[in-house]
């Protein structure tokens, strides 16, 4: 591999950010390895590599990032562009369905839309957002007219779709799926499925949270990851990412995907051996992509 370089596609918008994403990890372990690897931040300049990675934090990728990939001989992603939940889900509710079960009313968007309005919000939006928001929480507190997701925190768990303002059904910004959890005595558990190329790891995360994520985790498990999975990975042309899904009744349930993976810093010195392994296993996975 001495002498490959790699270009890591970020929006233009995303600079200051770059170093909260698994992939600056996975990039210094490829340097480590010798391979030359540089972050390339919007379309405006081609830097030579021999291989890409669209990494464009944005549920729907614009075209010009998309365009500008395919001038490398290798792009990893380059026909991912559009992650919203409504392209990808199949237990969403629509109206007239006959469903008596829970329900959970979630953003379209990626991680509840964070990504946009970090990168696509003016330094003004970024002060004035939170105030509006916080305003507006408070007025509609203690009813259902509009929600309002700050993070993925603040979805809805509700007992069933009658509970459902009807409007809802017709936004765009919003999904109402079938609420259905994997369950193992008393906790929830959500499954991350992390690929890249021929190498795959799956960690089972346990939580009381019925919305499952790593900050609300109890504990982390390696386990294998569901062959259906893996199916649905290549159906969506994912070269390199994370797909979150639950067994219900043993049926795995596709949660999330996502081909922008973050990292946390504060929990980057307290990583535990097994999990830094699994993430040089998950690095090896460029090697199939030169061979």
């Amino acid at each position: 591999m001495l002498n490959k370089k790699i270009a890591i596609i970020f929006h233009e918008n995303d600079k200051e950010r770059a170093q909260y994403y698994a992939i600056k990890y996975l990039a210094e372990i490829w340097q480590k390895r010798g391979i030359n690897t540089i972050f390339v931040f919007g379309t405006k300049r081609f830097v030579p590599a021999d291989l890409a990675i669209l990494h464009v934090d944005l549920s729907v990728v614009p075209d010009e990032y998309i365009e500008f990939a395919q001038m490398y001989p290798i792009v990893l992603n380059g026909m991912v562009k559009d992650i919203r939940k409504s392209i990808f889900c199949d237990h969403i509710l629509y109206p007239g369905d006959n469903y008596e079960g829970k329900v959970i009313v979630k953003s379209n968007l990626n991680y509840a839309g964070i990504p946009e309005r970090r990168i696509q919000d003016s330094p003004l939006h970024g002060v004035i957002r939170p105030l509006w928001r916080r305003a507006a929480r408070l007025k509609y507190l203690g009813n259902l007219e509009r929600p309002y997701f700050d993070s993925p925190n603040d979805y809805l768990i509700l007992e069933s779709a009658r509970q459902v303002p009807g409007d809802w059904f017709k936004r765009k910004d919003i999904v109402i799926e079938k609420f259905l959890p994997e369950l193992d005595h008393g906790y929830y558990l959500t499954r991350s499925y992390y690929f890249l190329g021929d190498r795959n790891q799956c960690v089972l995360w346990r939580s009381t949270d019925p919305i499952v994520k790593r900050s609300s985790a109890t504990n982390m498990e390696l386990v294998d990851g569901h062959q259906e999975i893996e199916l649905l990975r290549k159906k969506f042309h994912f070269d390199y990412g994370k797909f979150d899904y639950v067994l219900h009744e043993n049926v795995p349930i596709l949660l999330d995907i996502n081909k922008t993976i973050g990292a946390s810093l504060k929990d980057e010195p307290n990583l535990s051996e097994p999990y830094m392994a699994m993430r040089r296993k998950w690095a090896s996975g460029i090697y199939s992509f030169f061979e």
